[in-house]
């Protein structure tokens, strides 16, 4: 076994409880599986709170062979973790294999952010995973016909 997909709900009482049980997941996981280099993939759950969606965002930059896919886009926030668009969020995650255990050489997230410069009365922001630029485009939940990913730029 190369890797792991995770796609949960949640019931931690903090972002810090949740980065601990998802350490010893992933500690666990690699050891019972004898692969300290098994890969950890998983779906950032939607429609949480800011701190923490920052949270496993951070776990995601901060652990090896770990990647996350946001799903923010397929769902309302009516229908809370559980978006009913599961192919997107497989796709998304497909991808996420692609690049993270096969080690292909392709766009696999939607932009993440890097870094302000502050020049005169300009903020220059500077993103992570933008393909071949950055682009607006309409949200799946709201064009649920949309056959492809919304956010990753080719």
């Amino acid at each position: 076994m190369r890797g792991a997909i995770w796609n949960q709900g949640e019931a931690s009482s903090s972002a810090k409880d949740y980065a601990v049980f998802n350490d010893a997941l992933l500690t666990e996981w690699r050891k019972n599986f004898s692969n300290p280099e098994l890969a950890f993939l998983y779906v950032q759950i939607p429609h949480q709170y800011p701190w923490f969606r920052e949270t496993q965002l951070k776990i995601w930059q901060t652990t090896p062979r770990t990647a996350m896919v946001v799903v923010n886009d397929t769902s309302t926030s009516t229908e809370g973790t559980h978006s009913k668009y599961k192919e997107i969020a497989g796709r998304r995650l497909a991808l996420a294999a692609r690049a993270t255990i096969y080690g292909e050489k392709i766009e696999y997230s939607g932009p993440v952010y890097d870094s302000v410069k502050f020049e005169g009365g300009n903020a220059i922001i500077s993103f992570t995973h933008v393909g071949g630029g950055l682009a607006a485009k309409v949200p799946v939940a709201k064009d649920a016909l949309t056959p492809m990913l919304t956010w990753v730029a080719t």
